[in-house]
């Protein structure tokens, strides 16, 4: 019986461990796909200056669940900014990724949402760059974060797995 316990904490620990630096994984890839579609986004409105909501239903992204919640939300009289945040905030509760970016990374998707569908192409893709290169900087921190703290996790959950096994045993 003693077995069964310390293999159960042992999987539960290295379970939660994994668990831990797979949301860092997570986060991201987040990053990564959105700092992708805004990049695409900006080089389809260049390429093919259209209302945002007809460049949207061409648009592939990477993050679909989003960007069909943004693209149904366009069809609304509000403006785009404050669709683009309630956008966001459907994303978080639907749980596909956005509930594990920090502030500041929502922060950064924020602006980048206050700035689409105001002014010019230049405007535009000036808002697009400036984004892209935020984002781009807290994937490098992420991934910088991962390689220190994606390992210490998963080892953490295996060690206290183990310890706690060897107590019970």
């Amino acid at each position: 019986m003693r077995m069964l316990i310390a293999a159960a904490l042992l999987c539960v620990c290295v379970l939660i461990g994994n668990s831990k630096a797979g949301a860092l994984r997570k986060r991201k890839r987040t990053l990564s796909a959105m700092e992708e579609d805004i990049r695409r986004l900006a080089e389809q409105m260049e390429l093919q200056p259209m209302p945002l909501g007809t460049l949207l239903a061409r648009f592939q992204p990477h993050t679909e669940a989003f960007w069909e919640v943004f693209r149904a939300k366009l069809s609304g009289e509000a403006p785009v900014a404050e669709l683009w945040q309630e956008a966001l905030a459907e994303a978080v509760q639907a749980r596909n990724g956005f509930e594990l970016l920090s502030e500041d990374e929502t922060a950064i998707l924020v602006d980048f949402g206050m700035g689409l569908g105001g002014g010019g192409i230049a405007a535009q893709n000036a808002n697009a760059a400036l984004a892209c290169k935020r984002l781009s900087g807290r994937i490098t921190a992420l991934e910088t974060e991962l390689a220190k703290k994606g390992k210490l996790l998963e080892s953490l959950g295996v060690l206290m797995g183990l310890a706690l096994a060897l107590l019970v045993i």
